[in-house]
């Protein structure tokens, strides 16, 4: 490890988290690093989606089930977390297929679930669908849905073109 010494001249092993001095000029990002940094997200983009986006899953979930009785559903993923009845004789129902919760820099926690909802008629026929679907993994890359969805990850849904 190098050694370095305070403005008394005492010797100090240098410590790589130890901000510099005011003066002292400093790059984050040395040449080259932002179109390497660019290089690495298409690249990661292109090959990383391992699951539909959100969009994606919201529209083909509607596709496959709108129209169809909310039995599809119940018999695929289970009983709905919650249902309600509305004063239309309309119902509501809720499944929370999968839930995420990360430790953010501020040492709180951030949970993500992938939440799919629908109306049905009073016959129980699906009406709308809709999706709460953030976008899976962490970083720039999940930010910007590289990795794409959590229902479409939780669904084993591929991205389509």
């Amino acid at each position: 490890m190098p050694n370095a010494s305070d403005r008394s001249g005492k010797r100090f092993a240098a410590l790589p988290w130890v901000l510099p001095e005011p003066n002292d000029s400093v790059s984050l990002v040395s040449e080259g690093e932002p179109m390497r940094l660019l290089g690495v997200v298409a690249i990661c983009t292109a090959l990383g989606a391992c699951a539909a986006s959100a969009p994606e899953v919201r529209a083909r979930l509607g596709q496959e089930y709108v129209g169809k009785n909310v039995d599809t559903l119940v018999m695929k993923w289970g009983p709905p977390t919650s249902s309600f009845r509305m004063n239309s004789g309309q119902s509501s129902h809720v499944w929370q297929l999968a839930t995420e919760t990360t430790l953010t820099s501020d040492r709180s926690a951030k949970t993500y679930a992938c939440k799919v909802s629908v109306v049905t008629s009073p016959t129980g026929i699906i009406e709308q669908l809709n999706t709460e679907d953030p976008n899976a993994g962490d970083g720039l890359l999940g930010v910007v849905g590289a990795y794409g969805s959590m229902c479409g990850e939780r669904l084993g849904m591929k991205p389509q073109g």
